[in-house]
């Protein structure tokens, strides 16, 4: 049956749209046979389940179906999302009220849809305060109106009830951590407990939502990505090494929205407690090992909930990276999203998604500011060197003051960036180990190298894994140029003593990859 189903599957993506409607017309007559079929005590049966407010779906629940609502209540048996009618609908703590009774169900990843217009009356817990913020269709990539404890707080973009809301859009909820959390001078880290979206729809989803991601919270395009596009054929299914996480804790990892749009380091107070990691280290520790664990021999079926959940992180992402979000390099802060990003495209097949990410602007990932290919090092024969391009007095003021950015590339291109910390700051703490995982996911599947197209990171990675840090040769002194004019003084090498130290060492990485790598690199 599974190979079957799989059969089926395939054939319907590579059908024509006429083909496509023969098939689906085909199957609707069948269905509808076996509902007349179906017997009336499964139907209650089916009934009273959605109104006991059950759900496949960890967190999500529909309350107070109404049965006796003017449209009637509509239930899509044999679908894994019910679809009925609520006047209210929950998850993650959060409440959606209704003034009445309107068509409801979940999307493939266990958000909440509702046809509209719809009339919200209250969303609890209420928001006060600068406290527990709601934000329609979010779209601005600086300010928030979620907590005034983190940076760029503008009450104006606060969404308030009650009120109707039209089909394309999304309401963005957040609970806030409690006032005595610790609040450091660039606020809390992070600021919020959880958030939730429920996405206002112009008609019932295909199949009842169960079939198609939720559409991206952020930005006004709400377009549905469909899971029959995921290529699973494109999955290695490698034997397990090491102590890889569960597929459900993979799943659980991604289960609530990565509320990740704002730029800046400080955004990480705006990245939920319960939905995701705050610090970029983390969250590229994260991203990395999970797909790995997704190309691990376990059946399609028991990864697919996992995969979902993955993917609508990437897709969610890619429509942020649309209209204006970058992660552009700041030490450890903004690591990690590329990867789902990528995933999502390759995965979904969408040959726009992958396109869009091949021509991002340069700031848009900060793997790919990190890592730059210098021809000029190791005698000229070329080296990928970690580091970000900065002025060449804004180098060497580190040096000579102690002050200054940590992740300054050495401007003459010898040698691995962070001036007198070579080798140490966010070069060790906070990059390089994590990005191992992230590199052999490429090399596992090529179509995510191909996508990803940064050849220097991959270079990068292996020389840090196998050398470490890279230091020499080097005919620069330790001494600052009189004038700044792109030229070292000579000497016999600024750090050449790191040669060659901490090789395959640092911060936020993954014995799980590690396992991996070792096993399959």
């Amino acid at each position: 049956m599974k190979r079957v189903l799989k059969s089926i599957r395939k054939s319907i993506k590579k059908a024509t749209p006429v083909q496509r409607g023969v098939i689906f017309s085909v199957a609707f007559a069948l269905l509808g046979t076996a509902l007349l079929l179906t017997t009336r005590a499964a139907m209650d049966a089916a009934h009273f389940l959605f109104e006991s407010e059950s759900s496949q779906h960890s967190g999500a629940v529909a309350t107070k179906a109404d049965s006796n609502a003017s449209n009637g209540v509509y239930v899509e048996f044999g679908s894994s999302n019910p679809v009925g009618t609520a006047t209210s609908v929950n998850q993650w703590g959060i409440t959606w009220n209704f003034d009445r009774a309107y068509p409801v169900g979940q999307f493939a990843n266990g958000d909440w849809w509702v046809v509209g217009p719809v009339t919200i009356v209250s969303i609890t817990p209420y928001s006060s305060s600068g406290r527990s913020g709601v934000e329609l269709n979010p779209s601005n990539y600086v300010n928030q109106p979620y907590d005034s404890r983190i940076a760029h707080y503008d009450d104006s973009l606060v969404f308030n009830v009650p009120s109707e809301v039209s089909p394309g859009s999304s309401v963005v909820k957040s609970i806030s951590r409690p006032n005595d959390i610790p609040v450091y001078s660039d606020g809390c880290r992070p600021c919020l407990e959880t958030a939730a979206v429920l996405t206002v729809v112009e008609s019932i989803p295909p199949d009842g939502g169960s079939t198609v991601f939720r559409p991206p919270y952020f930005g006004t395009e709400k377009p549905y990505y469909s899971i029959y596009d995921l290529n699973m054929d494109l999955l290695p299914s490698l034997s397990p090494v090491g102590t890889p996480p569960t597929l459900a804790e993979t799943a659980n990892r991604f289960a609530r929205v990565q509320l990740d749009h704002q730029i800046g380091w400080q955004s990480r107070a705006l990245h939920p407690e319960d939905n995701m990691p705050a610090y970029g280290g983390d969250v590229g520790r994260v991203t990395g090992e999970s797909v790995l664990r997704l190309m691990l021999s376990d059946s399609e079926e028991d990864k697919m909930d996992a995969i979902i959940k993955y993917v609508q992180g990437g897709i969610d992402r890619y429509h942020m990276m649309k209209n204006g979000t970058y992660w552009e390099e700041n030490g450890g802060h903004m690591n990690g999203r590329k990867i789902s990003v990528v995933f999502a495209a390759v995965m979904l097949e969408n040959d726009q998604m992958k396109s869009d990410i091949m021509n991002a602007p340069d700031k848009t990932f900060s793997e790919d500011q990190q890592i730059y290919f210098s021809q000029v090092a190791n005698n000229g024969e070329g080296m990928s060197l970690w580091g970000i391009q900065c002025a060449e007095s804004v180098y060497w003021q580190r040096i000579t003051s102690g002050s200054g950015p940590r992740t300054c590339a050495d401007p003459y291109g010898l040698v691995d960036g962070g001036g007198a910390e070579i080798g140490g700051a966010y070069q060790y703490c906070c990059t390089s180990k994590m990005f191992k995982s992230h590199a052999l996911a490429q090399h596992l599947m090529p179509e995510i190298k191909e996508v990803w197209d940064h050849s220097p990171f991959l270079d990068y990675v292996d020389r840090w894994v196998n050398h470490g840090v890279w230091a020499a040769p080097d005919n620069c002194a330790l001494t600052p140029p009189s004038s700044y004019n792109g030229n070292c003084v000579p000497g016999s090498g600024r750090w050449t003593d790191q040669h060659g130290e901490k090789a395959d060492e640092g911060g936020y990485g993954s014995e799980f990859a590690n396992a991996m790598w070792a096993a399959y690199r």
